[in-house]
């Protein structure tokens, strides 16, 4: 769901966010994103509550996707005074689409030929058209359950509707204002962060109180959950650590200080995702939509901040095992099959819940392995073609 884990190195000095060297951390963060995910999916942790806020690991994604997107403008920008919103768009195209669009047309082949008759594995035309062209998280709030098992799409939606708008604020901010174009960006960046943050909260509590009704309040959490206004914090959080860091030589003092900064910051970010496990029926649906999600995701940008910045630090190098980066750069296939995997299983063996944890698992990461290394490393080639370099 994001570009590949690259920043930028000098040998002489070096400084953050410029280069494109591979930063295995990175994956490992989005390993653990895709794992929390997929155990929210398949729906384990019925007595396990850190995994049950698993929703939150897209935000994870978004955090990441906003970092590393904006470093790779940043750095086409340095390397060649200008930045191509052809290459750049085509990249993305080449990243996300394919895939996306083979699963939108096995499930609709699914459903047009009557192959299945589990409602999970099926999708209207008009969400299947609604996928392809983005706008399904808008189009899921508007009718509920018509994706079928590919509800999930609606994060890919908020990423494409940020990447049309993104990059072409950044090359509008260097043509007008070349020599103050990034404080300009993180003013601009910051200052929307908190925007977002402000007015989510306000719109809440506008919608949502003591005597509000059940479906009052699950129309409000819906759109609490797939609003690409509401969810865009993080994707500019990401964003705007790279701002911060982009051609920053970094002292051994800052190394140290970040990483203590980010060990707390994980501490409040796994207590956040266990607190988002107690759902919409309890106080704790006012924490999430208020404050709750503002905080991870200054937390999730906080660790990733300190992961570019001390990437030998012993954290960094937990986050590079392979195992973790194997399943990192894998993660993007994980996120999209694991839901059909999940609904197959569950129709063709009748499986229980607790019975689908480690077969769904196994089969997931199987297809997905598979589908990275046969389908998606085609386009993933082709998508070098279109390389800043």
């Amino acid at each position: 769901m994001a570009a590949p884990a690259t920043i930028a190195e000098n040998p002489a000095a070096p400084p953050v966010g410029i280069t494109s060297d591979y930063r295995p951390a990175l994956d490992g963060i989005r390993c653990i994103a895709v794992w929390i995910v997929m155990i929210f999916h398949i729906g384990i942790g019925g007595g396990i509550v850190v995994v049950n806020g698993g929703w939150l690991g897209v935000d994870m994604f978004f955090v990441l996707s906003g970092y590393l997107i904006t470093s790779l403008l940043l750095t086409e920008r340095h390397r060649h005074r200008r930045i191509s919103l052809k290459r750049f768009y085509a990249r993305r195209f080449l990243r996300l689409a394919p895939l996306s669009i083979a699963l939108v047309g096995l499930v609709s082949a699914v459903t047009m030929l009557g192959l299945s008759h589990a409602t999970s594995l099926w999708i209207t035309h008009h969400g299947a058209v609604a996928i392809v062209l983005y706008y399904a998280n808008w189009w899921d709030i508007r009718h509920k359950g018509m994706l079928g098992s590919l509800s999930h799409a609606w994060s890919l939606s908020v990423e494409e509707q940020f990447y049309f708008v993104w990059p072409v604020m950044v090359v509008a901010a260097f043509a007008v204002a070349r020599r103050h174009a990034r404080k300009i960006l993180i003013g601009a960046t910051a200052a929307s962060v908190v925007a977002i943050g402000v007015g989510r909260r306000a719109w809440w509590l506008s919608r949502t109180g003591p005597g509000t009704s059940g479906g009052a309040m699950i129309d409000a959490w819906a759109v609490f959950f797939r609003s690409s206004l509401w969810r865009g914090d993080g994707l500019l959080c990401g964003c705007l650590v790279a701002l911060l860091l982009h051609r920053r030589s970094v002292s051994t003092r800052a190394q140290r200080l970040v990483t203590a900064v980010a060990i707390p910051s994980a501490m409040i970010a796994v207590l956040i995702v266990s607190a988002a496990h107690f759902g919409i029926w309890t106080p704790w649906v006012y924490f999430m939509p208020e404050w709750g999600l503002s905080t991870f995701n200054v937390c999730i940008a906080i660790i990733i901040a300190a992961l570019v910045m001390a990437p030998h630090s012993i954290g960094a190098r937990v986050l590079s095992l392979r195992p973790l980066t194997w399943c990192g750069r894998r993660a993007y296939g994980i996120y999209l099959v694991s839901p059909l995997v999940i609904a197959v299983l569950a129709q063709r063996f009748k499986m229980t819940r607790w019975a689908l944890e480690v077969p769904a698992i196994v089969a997931t990461l199987v297809v997905a392995g598979l589908s990275y290394r046969y389908f998606e490393t085609p386009f993933l080639r082709l998508k070098e073609r279109f390389s800043s370099r």
